[in-house]
């Protein structure tokens, strides 16, 4: 009997000894999520990846699935935020395995859904689809309803990229019967005009959008104006899309700001200088100066990958823009109406120009063949053009193309505008005062007529 209370007090003892160390180190994970989340805020992803990375740290000597599958499911999203796709595709991953053994899946789900938007990044869009998949084999046992409607809404967006339409208008009416707060509603409204966009319902896709406008979120409410002078842009209606880019341009700024990135690839290096001088702390600070040469010379290696990405990026859009540009321009010459500007030309070189009044070489509806067919071969001196100087008239800016672009004459652009002989030098003058009114459209003077000085 004296024995078994000699136990009993002892066990007493210890669990009374340990308890507080399980308290506080459960407290210290919480401070330190805490912690986390307000570097971020305030602009500080590095910072906010140390704090993630002691909570690991601290959660190697308990086993907490919980807190060690946020952990990770928080850097995860944070070096996505960052354009840091491979380190964030292995965030998610750890995060997987000790969310699995969660009863609640939502933090499970979150982590395959952050796997499956690396792999958009990565253009791997079956694995993408794969990781969809078995969340959606778990969505019964996720209880968190706004996990399930930013599932939904991420799903939808899925089947929108690879274009099936009728799967991503089912998914986003699932995404808006389990939207928990306005920021997923939106979310919501937004993939779902860009859905309507792409299938031809203008009028309920500008019905999304409006619902987008006026709400708090500058992400959201700048992706719904760009979205609208997009779309009245696409339908023709100048004056609307001018007010909307006008919206959007006042936002982009602080858009530009928000998104800025404070010392992210310093992130590990700066984990792995505190990693070295705790280690020489506790005697075991040999393998450091290893492990600092080795994550700095990761972090420089992915400082260049990612600037070689952004480049072939925008060389590829730069590209396919070209090759647009010579669709079009291929397509206006093999058209009548430039087979009729060769042989003015042809005329011209031969001599055979009268010196009588020009007579009417193109009719009223070739006059505006020719216009559209100008502006859709040269949509980038259109554009030019009217930043430059918004003044300028539509026989401005085809006079502008047709001297600039095809090289023509004035006697052939005379006889293609159905001008009296001699008024295209009055054109020309006219168009030279009003371009001459601003550095850009001086230099768009000189690029036209060749003037170098």
């Amino acid at each position: 009997m004296n024995r078994f209370l000699s136990f009993t007090y002892r066990f007493v003892l210890l669990f009374l000894f340990l308890f507080p160390a399980c308290s506080n180190r459960q407290q210290e994970v919480q401070e330190l999520f805490v912690r986390a989340a307000q570097w971020e805020e305030s602009g500080r992803p590095d910072s906010a990846l140390v704090d993630y990375r002691r909570v690991l740290l601290l959660l190697e000597e308990r086993d907490d699935a919980e807190s060690e599958a946020r952990a990770h499911a928080k850097a995860g999203e944070l070096l996505f935020k960052h354009s840091l796709y491979d380190f964030s595709l292995e965030e998610y991953r750890q995060a997987c395995v000790p969310a699995a053994r969660l009863a609640d899946k939502a933090l499970l789900s979150a982590s395959l859904r952050g796997m499956a938007k690396n792999y958009w990044m990565k253009d791997s869009m079956r694995r993408a689809d794969e990781c969809f998949r078995r969340a959606l084999q778990r969505v019964e046992q996720i209880t968190d309803s706004q996990e399930v409607g930013a599932l939904y809404n991420n799903v939808a967006m899925h089947h929108f990229f690879q274009s099936t339409y009728a799967d991503a208008l089912r998914m986003s009416r699932l995404s808006l019967q389990y939207a928990p707060d306005d920021t997923m509603l939106h979310r919501s409204y937004l993939l779902r005009g860009h859905i309507c966009k792409a299938t031809g319902q203008y009028d309920s896709a500008a019905y999304y959008y409006h619902q987008c406008v006026g709400f708090p979120d500058i992400y959201i409410r700048g992706g719904a104006l760009l979205s609208l002078m997009r779309l009245y842009e696409q339908l023709g209606d100048t004056l609307q899309a001018d007010a909307y880019s006008k919206q959007y341009h006042l936002r982009l700024d602080t858009i530009v700001h928000r998104e800025r990135t404070d010392e992210m690839s310093s992130a590990y290096l700066r984990q792995a200088v505190q990693e070295a001088a705790s280690a020489n702390d506790s005697a075991k600070g040999w393998w450091a100066g290893m492990l600092v040469f080795l994550l700095a010379g990761a972090g420089a290696y992915f400082v260049w990958r990612r600037r070689k990405r952004r480049l072939m990026r925008a060389l590829r859009q730069a590209k396919r823009q070209e090759q647009a540009l010579g669709n079009c321009w291929q397509a206006f010459q093999n058209s009548r109406t430039y087979q009729k500007i060769c042989q003015l030309q042809e005329e011209e070189a031969g001599n055979l120009r009268s010196k009588q009044a020009v007579s009417v070489a193109f009719s009223h509806e070739e006059q505006e063949a020719l216009a559209a067919e100008v502006s859709a071969a040269c949509p980038d001196w259109v554009a030019q053009l009217r930043r430059a100087c918004p003044s300028l008239s539509e026989q401005e800016i085809l006079y502008c193309c047709l001297a600039g672009r095809l090289g023509l004459s004035n006697f052939c652009i005379e006889r293609c505008m159905n001008l009296a002989t001699g008024s295209a030098r009055q054109h020309k003058q006219r168009i030279k005062k009003k371009l001459e009114t601003s550095k850009e459209g001086q230099k768009l003077w000189k690029q036209i007529f060749h003037k170098n000085g």
